[in-house]
């Protein structure tokens, strides 16, 4: 990394495969170095590493120093601080810096506002002086800068119906030249929630996961679970629509491990042609294994929500048991598991009462937080202890933001 330019490749290469462990070595080693860090190339490479080094207190200190020490703001360090910025949305030294940095007017025009402004977006959504600006640079700037495409992404979730913001998405992904960018899929997906969609947008999307090339892009599996959930209109894009259905199961067979795996699987499972054999081949895999491993959890998660699993089959049991051992609490899968093993026999004491001690470690950032609580709740009635687990919840999540927080809101009115 010490010729001119490699540091901004190494941000480049490493955004397409991130665990590479070659050059994950590479940038730590050289990034971890003091004297590197007062060269230009420092922040490219500290941000391409945000991620896989996210849970190193040392690493994301060292970053927000370098931050708060600069006296100049570029592209290289909008970019990172919209990495660290991630990590803690609460840290009110970097808030500072962002808001003051993002309301000079004279740093419109510069490569990085985008970046930043993304970054601030969810804390200031509720300012409409900030959309107002936020939707002004977009349709001023198209979607060709860095970071646009993402600010787009949060942008048009004010107002989904935005004539001008959805024909600038629309003309941005319609244009085959950006199919191969890596944002399409992000612009694609935060157009289906508004634009008029119509068999030819979900061609669109059904053309781009057709292509083997973007297998392992991190937004298939979102982009599979859109065209599959759609039904087309025309008799060609019914025929597609079921070629990408297939697509999914070989997309799983290869690419069981990753985030969305279990999205996949369960849609698959509903209706995919050759469901019944992956049906048998995951019923054993979930009998057979010995260990219990963050894969099996989700595989049994997604697999309970289909196929009809009594309380007494042994792969019930089996989860059981995880559920109940004291290892098993601090994982990100548990209250997952608890969901889907509660619908099976929502009658379980046990159950309610491993859910009513979960909620006790105040995970609000758990994905499955919301789908827990609800069931506890009213199973529970009006409890105060859970009643102010969902209140903390929903000061987190106010209603817009996420697709619960209106269910666990009126939940709460009604048992108060």
């Amino acid at each position: 990394l010490r010729y001119g330019g490699a540091n901004l490749l190494f941000y480049s290469v490493i955004g397409v495969d991130r665990p590479d462990p070659g050059l994950l070595a590479l940038g730590t080693v050289w990034v971890d170095k003091d004297e590197n860090e007062e060269l230009d190339g420092w922040p490219f490479v500290a941000a391409a590493l945000i991620d896989p080094r996210k849970e190193d207190s040392d690493f994301i200190r060292r970053c927000r120093r370098w931050l708060l020490n600069q006296c100049s703001s570029d592209l290289r360090s909008n970019l990172l601080f919209s990495f660290v910025f991630g990590v803690d949305r609460t840290d009110p030294d970097l808030l500072a810096l962002g808001a003051a940095w993002i309301d000079e007017d004279k740093n419109d025009d510069l490569d990085g506002w985008p970046f930043v402004a993304a970054a601030l977006f969810d804390l200031r959504r509720a300012e409409s002086a900030f959309i107002r600006r936020c939707r002004r640079w977009l349709l001023k700037h198209g979607l060709h800068r860095g970071g646009a495409n993402r600010l787009f992404r949060f942008v048009i979730t004010v107002d989904r119906t935005d004539p001008d913001l959805l024909a600038l998405g629309a003309a941005w992904v319609d244009d085959d030249k950006n199919e191969d960018l890596d944002d399409w899929p992000l612009v694609w997906l935060a157009l289906r929630g508004g634009r008029k969609t119509g068999d030819d947008f979900y061609q669109r999307g059904a053309n781009w996961l057709l292509r083997d090339s973007n297998a392992a892009h991190s937004r298939w599996p979102g982009i599979w679970d859109a065209v599959v959930t759609y039904r087309p209109q025309q008799a060609r894009t019914v025929l597609v629509r079921r070629n990408v259905l297939e697509k999914g199961l070989e997309w799983y067979k290869s690419h069981g491990d990753g985030d969305g795996a279990s999205f996949v699987l369960r849609k698959y499972l509903e209706e995919g042609e050759h469901r019944d054999v992956l049906a048998a081949e995951i019923d054993a895999y979930l009998l057979g294994s010995v260990a219990i491993s963050r894969h099996w959890v989700e595989t049994f998660s997604a697999y309970g929500r289909v196929r009809a699993v009594a309380p007494s089959n042994p792969i019930a049991e089996k989860a059981l048991r995880w559920l109940s051992s004291p290892e098993s609490q601090p994982t990100a899968e548990w209250p997952g598991m608890w969901v889907c093993l509660y619908k099976l026999n929502a009658s379980h004491a046990d159950l309610r009462d491993l859910g009513l001690n979960w909620l006790e470690r105040r995970d609000f950032g758990n994905r499955a937080y919301a789908s827990l609580w609800l069931r506890v709740a009213a199973a529970c009635g009006p409890n105060a202890s859970v009643l102010e687990h969902g209140y903390s919840w929903v000061e987190q999540n106010p209603p817009g933001k996420h697709q619960k927080s209106q269910d666990v809101w009126f939940a709460i009115w009604e048992l108060s």
